[in-house]
């Protein structure tokens, strides 16, 4: 891969990022020995990424970023009563969105993923107590977390601390988690059973579509667990019936089951 330097004027962090990223594009496309070059939609698309983490630099450092809510309702509900997901969003420039993967993964090559966990958590434990959802027909606040953000005892702490200078009980938070083979499953146990000693509870996010040891993933202490939306679109379009046998499976662990992507009666009827 090669970087034309005739209009060049890059940081040097911004150099190093560029960098590898087109080691990455490289190893990436069918070819390895076609040549790469700073230009075009590469340069478009890698402009994009270091606008992208200089918007979500800037963020952590104000700590500050936009909250969306999905509402979670129980097919069963027979009150008007639901949850409440929280997910982060920043934006770029001309107003499009950056999703909370893309802060996720670019807040952990900038080496943040811990403390932007801490300032995702108390961001939304002051709206939660701003907005006294306490005090409104709502069952749980859902707070989206990485593992990197859930390592052992200590972590856990600082949460429990959040919760308590903002008068939040515990129960009435559930942090959702999305785990994959590079996750230290005994240290997330620790920092999940901390979490429960003080009533919050942890759902296993994405199930049914990352990469993961299926067998100790069954055997960690979770509450609840959430299928990924693509299985769930998959079987209701009559493209897979994995679906049935999952929920099968994890009816057994006694888990409370969340289905993502349900966005139509229909879908519940069906």
């Amino acid at each position: 891969y090669t970087i034309q330097f005739a209009e060049a004027e890059y940081s040097v962090g911004n150099f190093h990022s560029i960098l590898t990223t087109m080691r990455k594009l490289a190893m990436e496309q069918m070819d390895r020995h076609k040549l790469l070059h700073y230009e075009g939609d590469s340069q478009e698309n890698i402009s994009k990424d270091l606008e992208a983490m200089r918007i979500v630099n800037t963020c952590i450092s104000k700590k500050t970023f936009a909250l969306q809510l999905s509402p979670i309702c129980a097919v069963d509900a027979t009150e008007d009563t639901y949850s409440y997901e929280f997910s982060l969003c920043a934006h770029y420039s001309d107003g499009s969105l950056i999703s909370q993967e893309q802060i996720w993964e670019l807040a952990g090559s900038m080496g943040h993923a811990k403390e932007l966990g801490s300032i995702v958590f108390e961001l939304i434990c002051k709206y939660i107590r701003l907005q006294k959802l306490q005090d409104q027909k709502i069952d749980k606040v859902h707070i989206n977390l990485t593992p990197t953000q859930l390592l052992g005892e200590t972590v856990a702490d600082e949460y429990i601390d959040c919760l308590k200078r903002y008068q939040i009980p515990g129960e009435f938070i559930c942090i959702e988690v999305t785990i994959d083979l590079t996750v230290d499953y005994k240290v997330l146990e620790r920092c999940i059973k901390r979490l429960h000693e003080h009533g919050v509870s942890v759902l296993l996010d994405q199930f049914g579509v990352t990469v993961c040891n299926l067998r100790t993933v069954l055997e960690m202490p979770f509450d609840a667990v959430k299928v990924n939306h693509h299985m769930v679109r998959g079987f209701y379009e009559g493209i897979s019936s994995q679906l049935t046998y999952l929920l099968d499976m994890l009816n057994v662990k006694q888990w409370k089951i969340y289905v993502d992507g349900i966005d139509e009666k229909k879908m519940v009827d069906f």
